[in-house]
């Protein structure tokens, strides 16, 4: 398996990982850009995936533990020896709206979710972390990339990816 990359890879290992793993899980259907940072306008991306059979994502990858994460929010996050700022899902989906107006201005016209990836967090992990707040676990948390979607085979990442298309994280 092999995903079709414009961009160099990472400069971040934790997103280097994210991106080879993406490659050994994805095929020519995938295509993916790094660190797209160079658009007028267009908020930083970690991971622009466009998937033939499923659609685009603007994905924020945090490549941390769930114990550098100190307070977290649909909206807010702080982790360890870092500034609190947006949730990795709110910076998603700003570099999304950024994208699309910048597309949309020159008249291409495209759906994409943004979503967020803790590749180095359980799905479970995360859910027991926060299962007093229903608003960061469960159903929500299916709208996520974790761990297990990147190391389960290329089934499970497509049906994740499907899943997310479907049912994006909210703004989308």
């Amino acid at each position: 398996m092999s995903l079709n990359v414009y961009t160099e890879a990472p400069e971040f290992a934790g997103e280097r990982r994210f991106a080879e793993r993406l490659g050994s899980l994805l095929d020519k259907r995938a295509h993916a850009w790094f660190g797209v940072n160079y658009l007028p306008g267009v908020n930083d991306i970690d991971v622009l995936l466009w998937h033939d059979a499923i659609g685009v994502f603007t994905i924020e990858v945090k490549a941390i533990s769930l114990s550098m994460i100190e307070k977290f929010s649909l909206t807010k996050c702080k982790i360890e020896n870092r500034a609190e700022g947006k949730s990795p899902h709110a910076q998603a989906q700003k570099a999304e709206l950024s994208l699309r107006n910048y597309l949309w201005a020159r008249e291409i016209k495209f759906f994409n979710v943004a979503t967020a990836a803790f590749p180095e967090i359980s799905r479970a992990e995360w859910n027991s972390a926060w299962a007093s707040n229903p608003q960061l676990s469960g159903k929500w948390a299916e709208t996520i990339i974790f761990q297990e979607d990147l190391q389960s085979g290329p089934e499970a990442l497509l049906n994740r990816l499907k899943y997310i298309y479907t049912n994006p994280p909210s703004g989308s």
